[in-house]
C-alpha cells in the first residue's frame, strides 16, 4: 500500500489494548498471536490478563489504562456481562473501538451496542461434543446410556458455561 503501509492502503501504526481473562495456557497463545499480528501489521499491543475469570475489576483498571494510552481499538475477553460496560462506554466515547473475544458483554442498549464484534466459537456446539463424548466413553465402557444417573457440571464463567450447559443438556 500507499507509504509502506500493508495492502488496502490502511496507514501503519496506532495502539491497541488486548485484555484476557487469566493466566492460562490459552490466553498466552492469544497474547503470542496478538503480538504477531501486531508486528505484521504494524500496531503496538498493549497486553493486559486479569488475575481469574471472575476479576472484572481489573480489567475496568486496564480499560482505563487503555482510554488514557489512547488506543485505537481495544480486544477484550470480558470477565463480566455488564460490569465493565461503564468504562467501555467511556472508551466507545473516545472512539475507541471494542472488539469482544471468547465472549461478550450486555449492552445496555441493544441498537446501539458497545462492542463492534464478537469472536469466539459456538459455546452451545462446544456442549454437544462434550455430551457427546461422554456418551462414547460411557459406551465403550460397556455401559448403556439410560444407566446414567446423575452428571455434575461445574461452570466458570457465567456468560459461557450457560450455553456449554445448554448444549450438553440438550444432547445427552
Amino acid at each position: 500500500g500507499p507509504q509502506g503501509g500493508p495492502p488496502g492502503g490502511r496507514p501503519r501504526g496506532g495502539k491497541i489494548a488486548v485484555i484476557t481473562k487469566q493466566p492460562i495456557a490459552f490466553w498466552d497463545d492469544v497474547k503470542l498471536g496478538a503480538m504477531d499480528a501486531g508486528n505484521e501489521l504494524g500496531y503496538q499491543i498493549i497486553y493486559n490478563v486479569a488475575e481469574g475469570d471472575n476479576d472484572y475489576a481489573s480489567q475496568v483498571d486496564y480499560i482505563k489504562q487503555a482510554i488514557n494510552a489512547k488506543v485505537d481499538a481495544i480486544v477484550i475477553a470480558p470477565n463480566s456481562q455488564t460490569d465493565l460496560n461503564d468504562s467501555l462506554q467511556s472508551a466507545v466515547d473516545k472512539g475507541i473501538k471494542i472488539i469482544a473475544i471468547n465472549s461478550n458483554v450486555q449492552s445496555p442498549d441493544q441498537n446501539n451496542p458497545l462492542t463492534l464484534s464478537l469472536i469466539n466459537s459456538s459455546d452451545f456446539d462446544g456442549g454437544v461434543a462434550a455430551a457427546r463424548n461422554v456418551v462414547k466413553g460411557w459406551r465403550e465402557k460397556g455401559y448403556d446410556v439410560a444407566d446414567i444417573q446423575k452428571i455434575g457440571i461445574i461452570g466458570s464463567t457465567a456468560s459461557t458455561s450457560d450455553m456449554r450447559i445448554l448444549g450438553f443438556t440438550d444432547t445427552l
